[in-house]
């Protein structure tokens, strides 16, 4: 695993295991294990997720975008698909509960108000560690199991429904919590954000929101009120990658969770990710991947 690498939901099932619908919607962590997922451990990746990380024992830190968090029991850590996280020094009974839910799967939910709540909470990108009272600690944990119930509830007739259900009820209670803390202006110890990471905040929105439809730089330095070079330059700066990294990336492991579905054909992933056809798609994917589509289906299958 590549520091810096985006990985998917689906690959982390495939190393650590878990309960999990369909690779959208994923618990892992539930025994407290001391390493609940090792590409966090090797130099930080980006899980294209939005992921709760619920510590439950011991001591560790997490390095999210460079910046160090010591953590402990009760506190919440959050992420957005574009956090660069690595997870280090552990204390021998370090544990953790990790649910993660695809922004596809959010983006297909006929209840507008579980988006609305997860994009809100995902607004909190400056402020991803919050120590919770034990009392709030136990009540998301509650959360976070039930989800885990739902998803191995595989043979009931409703079992997307009570899934859909599971995550309201999370998101009413973390919703319900996170109006209690942080200030959306600072970064956490009250200080305010510098207009680099402001920018740097504004574009992880915008990519999170346009990516398969706007695969040019221009577009997200257009909102930002900068030019390409600037935009670039300043999220190079801050992360050691550029705009169009971070785009093609997106499109990559999209790609990647897209071909794992069976009966979808390349022409349809094609579209689903805004390429003018098939050939333009599978250009760009043997570019990133060094292989054609129809190769990684079959060496994944």
């Amino acid at each position: 695993m590549q520091q810096g690498e985006i990985i998917n939901l689906r690959e982390l099932l495939q190393q650590r295991g878990g309960r999990s619908y369909r690779g959208d919607v994923a618990v892992f962590g539930l025994d407290c294990d001391s390493h609940p997922i090792t590409a966090l451990r090797d130099g930080g990746v980006y899980v294209n997720a939005f992921s709760y990380i619920l510590v439950v024992g011991g001591t560790a830190t997490f390095s999210v975008d460079g910046v160090d968090y010591a953590v402990e029991r009760s506190t919440l850590c959050i992420f957005s698909p574009l956090h660069l996280t690595r997870l280090h020094g552990e204390s021998h009974d370090f544990g953790c509960m990790i649910f993660g839910v695809t922004k596809r799967f959010i983006d297909k939910l006929s209840i507008k108000n579980i988006q609305h709540r997860i994009i809100r909470g995902m607004n909190m990108y400056q402020l991803p560690i919050v120590r919770l009272a034990d009392e709030e600690s136990a009540v998301v944990a509650d959360c976070i199991r039930d989800i885990a119930r739902q998803l191995s509830r595989e043979g009931h007739r409703y079992h997307l429904e009570m899934i859909r259900n599971a995550l309201e009820r999370f998101n009413i209670e973390t919703d319900n919590i996170l109006d209690n803390y942080g200030d959306a202006a600072t970064d956490g110890s009250g200080a305010m954000l510098s207009r680099q990471v402001v920018v740097l905040r504004q574009f992880v929105g915008l990519l999170l929101e346009n990516y398969k439809v706007k695969h040019g730089v221009q577009f997200y330095a257009e909102k930002v009120n900068l030019s390409s070079q600037q935009l670039t330059s300043i999220i190079k700066r801050q992360t050691g990658r550029t705009v169009s990294d971070f785009i093609d990336e997106m499109l990559y492991c999209e790609a990647r969770n897209l071909l794992d579905v069976p009966g979808v054909s390349v022409q349809q992933v094609a579209y689903e990710l805004g390429y003018s056809d098939q050939a333009s798609f599978s250009k760009a994917f043997k570019r990133l991947s060094g292989m054609s589509p129809q190769q990684f289906r079959s060496r994944v299958v």
